[in-house]
């Protein structure tokens, strides 16, 4: 089940790698990547929580 899972998903993790390696940010600074972290979270229907400036938590049940 695992294979199939990182099978199904592996080219949508390696675009999102990329993307982030495209626009790099300081450290504690990362504004843009934060933001898109929660636009896929949102996207998936994963609930979250911004805690502090740029930290994002995200809940998985299961």
């Amino acid at each position: 089940m695992r294979k199939d899972f990182a099978s199904k998903y592996e080219k949508y993790m390696i675009a999102m790698r990329r993307e982030f390696h495209q626009y790099p940010e300081l450290s504690a600074k990362e504004r843009r990547t934060s933001k898109r972290i929660c636009e896929e979270l949102e996207k998936l229907s994963i609930p979250y929580e911004i805690a502090g400036c740029n930290n994002i938590i995200g809940y998985l049940e299961g």
